[in-house]
């Protein structure tokens, strides 16, 4: 497409004897982009490639930016931060600023949002690792450069700051028009801000679309389990398919399933099969049970129904309820 900023073809990345990304074929569009994947799958691999810091074994990448006069094309936050030693975070900010910011924000608004302030005359080895990871962030937003290459910004950013500063990150791409891609590990992040999605798997590409495609529609379960929590319900499971009130697809997420107990109906007046509750865990918001219907298969289903109840039941109905959000995509 004439609009992608990266275009990777057949690309692969090797060191000595090992492959860190194995024909790679990939888009990048402008907007946000979070790339998923599991320890050693090739993560920072691409990033390095993405930012020009490695060049690619084999294969080609072509980087078509559209940066104004004046503007930086690219910026990139390393997973080490690669922060200046004799520069303070003051300093670092200052450094990378434009003359004439698009943004409306100061240096010493820049540090009041990341919690820097009191460390704003710090060196680098001064700082804790959250507070370094809160600079490079911050020095990379400050450049205004066309395109962020990040890679894991906020791995040690607590959580309850963690939600602003993922907005600080989106309104780059919101107010600038630029370019973000960031890997994580960390779905509630990517449903957040990402629009789009780029799963590796052992060095090579097994998705690359949009979030809502990879929510609802993922290729298969290990896939499924890079966005959270799934139900994966194959098409000749009867047992299970015949005993849900409705007609689920094969990925159902927690909150599209509903529980009901042996004593309530669905609201549809349907009285699927029922299941005995064999073994209950909580675990945050979802309640994941081994149930057994029928036969002495035992199923594993996940729901955030009856998560609180303080007498949870022991024979339960399910029925699936879609969420609104999987409608909308379907008729796009």
């Amino acid at each position: 497409m004439t609009d992608s900023v990266w275009q990777l073809n057949d690309t692969s990345l090797v060191s000595g004897r090992t492959a860190r990304l194995t024909g790679i074929d990939l888009q990048i569009q402008p907007g946000v982009t979070a790339v998923l994947g599991a320890s050693g799958a090739g993560k920072s691999s691409l990033l390095s490639l993405l930012a020009g810091f490695e060049r690619p074994t084999s294969g080609t990448i072509d980087f078509a930016a559209e940066s104004d006069a004046g503007q930086l094309p690219l910026f990139w936050s390393p997973q080490d931060h690669g922060l200046w030693p004799k520069l303070t975070a003051r300093e670092h900010l200052e450094a990378v600023r434009p003359e004439a910011p698009q943004v409306d924000r100061s240096v010493d608004e820049w540090h009041a949002l990341l919690r820097l302030a009191e460390v704003a005359d710090a060196l680098p080895h001064r700082l804790s690792q959250g507070e370094r990871s809160r600079l490079s962030l911050g020095r990379a937003l400050a450049s205004e450069a066309a395109c962020l290459v990040l890679d894991e910004p906020l791995a040690h950013v607590d959580s309850i700051h963690c939600r602003s500063y993922l907005d600080l990150i989106a309104g780059h791409a919101g107010e600038l028009g630029g370019t973000v891609v960031f890997s994580t590990h960390d779905p509630a992040s990517v449903l957040r801000i990402a629009d789009q999605v780029v799963c590796l798997s052992e060095t090579r590409c097994i998705f690359s679309g949009p979030v809502n495609e990879l929510y609802f529609n993922p290729p298969t379960e290990e896939v499924a389990w890079l966005l959270g929590p799934a139900n994966w319900i194959e098409k000749d499971d009867e047992l299970l398919r015949s005993a849900i009130d409705g007609d689920p697809p094969v990925c159902v997420r927690p909150h599209e399933l509903l529980v009901y107990s042996d004593e309530g109906e669905s609201d549809s007046g349907g009285q699927p099969a029922e299941f005995d509750v064999v073994e209950r865990e909580v675990g945050g918001s979802v309640c994941e049970m081994a149930v057994r219907g029928g036969t002495e298969k035992l199923i594993r289903i996940m729901s955030t129904d009856c998560t609180t109840a303080s007498h949870p039941p022991s024979r339960i109905r399910l029925r699936y309820e879609p969420d609104r959000r999987r409608t909308v995509h379907a008729e796009q």
